[in-house]
């Protein structure tokens, strides 16, 4: 899953909220809905269409189209919510290089 940033959740859960399960949205689209809901930049919010195609919440039908499948996108929704509470518990922000060795 990579870093675990609460923004992150705030973009996974602007795209639950504001699309609808099965439909069809132009990359653009849905990078402007998480700029608007969550204000990330143009970029991140790009790059998290990418990562959440590769980890199963959107479908790519064509190159430049993507499709909300809202069931996977809730359950990836509680698991990455479950992570952010676990790593808070261990007082860690997840991420990132470790401590150097040596």
């Amino acid at each position: 899953m990579g870093r675990y940033d609460p923004l992150r959740l705030k973009a996974l859960r602007a795209l639950y909220e504001k699309t609808e399960d099965g439909r069809v949205y132009a990359w653009n689209t849905l990078a402007e809905i998480m700029v608007k809901s969550c204000g990330l930049s143009s970029s991140y919010a790009k790059l998290l269409i990418w990562d959440f195609y590769l980890v199963g919440v959107l479908e790519r039908p064509k190159p430049g189209l993507y499709k909300v499948n809202k069931d996977r996108l809730k359950a990836y929704i509680e698991e990455y919510e479950a992570m952010l509470v676990r790593l808070k518990a261990r007082g860690g922000s997840g991420g990132g290089p470790g401590p150097s060795q040596g």
